[in-house]
């Protein structure tokens, strides 16, 4: 499979982006091989695994066998040190975080369990995390940003902000913006079952996978179609989201409005309450994720 790169000069990062991850995804790759899959001029390939090489983000090496006689040509992987990032989790009653290199490799967690429905805590709750988890880092610029992943929908008025699966607190995403503020790094954010869907993308079970539907059970429920190794949203951002398909007519209520939507039977939340209604204490756990 050809993934084709373009020839547009403002294209220059989409090409490197298109590199990079053909170089993660197999772990190495020659830059013959490279110009097979992204019928770029090797010139331009040449071009960009230098710019790669020199920012630290891939390494050259022979390949240890050759295919062909003779010395066996350079090949280029991923450096996992090249970068770090931060990502950080927010879920109905705890905010948790991870500083991570290029190669997935979690290096550092920490978690608090705070109200997440004041939105004033949950940035101070973040701030927190970000400064114990760059505490060991030496090169703050190896810290190359922040991502967030919530409950969503986002967008949407009617959901956004209500029920027992999001926070009820918040008005907008404002505080995203006071996070890039307070602590210089780039920030962006999405919903936890677009960030779980890449994830298992880019270092999980749909790694080999280029088209895959995820399912998020977590204190909600989400879903996400991954086509092309990208999550496709729609025009609103909500486009796959399954948990609020009304599945049973005249059923539960949802806070949605409606009735019968599939989050009120197949998430956490409502297994909460089927332990609440034989008058049992839910147990206390991680997310649980398919």
């Amino acid at each position: 499979m050809i993934s084709r790169g373009t020839s547009q000069q403002s294209s220059a990062p989409f090409n490197r982006r298109l590199v990079l991850d053909l170089i993660r995804r197999a772990g190495e790759l020659s830059r013959r091989e490279i110009v097979e899959q992204v019928a770029l001029s090797p010139q331009t390939v040449a071009n960009i695994t230098q710019e790669l090489e020199s920012a630290g983000i891939v390494v050259s090496r022979r390949r240890k066998i050759g295919k062909s006689r003779g010395q066996p040509p350079i090949v280029f992987a991923l450096n996992p040190s090249g970068g770090l990032s931060i990502g950080i989790s927010l879920e109905p009653g705890s905010v948790s975080g991870a500083l991570v290199n290029l190669g997935g490799e979690v290096l550092g967690r920490e978690r608090e369990h705070i109200d997440t429905n004041d939105a004033e805590r949950c940035l101070e709750a973040m701030l927190r995390l970000v400064d114990r988890l760059r505490a060991g880092v030496q090169d703050g610029s190896r810290v190359w940003g922040i991502g967030v992943s919530m409950p969503g929908p986002f967008g949407a008025e009617e959901l956004s902000f209500v029920g027992p699966t999001t926070f009820e607190g918040w008005n907008d995403l404002g505080l995203l913006e006071e996070l890039n503020r307070r602590t210089g790094y780039h920030v962006c954010y999405s919903t936890d079952s677009i960030a779980g869907a890449l994830g298992e993308s880019l270092y999980g079970a749909a790694k080999s996978l280029s088209n895959f539907y995820y399912i998020h059970i977590g204190i909600g429920l989400g879903g996400v179609l991954v086509t092309g190794t990208t999550a496709w949203q729609g025009a609103s951002g909500n486009a796959t989201e399954l948990g609020h398909v009304p599945i049973e007519p005249g059923g539960r209520s949802c806070y949605c409005g409606n009735r019968g939507c599939l989050e009120r039977y197949v998430s956490m939340h409502a297994l909460s309450e089927v332990y609440e209604g034989h008058g049992l204490r839910a147990p206390r756990g991680r997310q649980v994720e398919s």
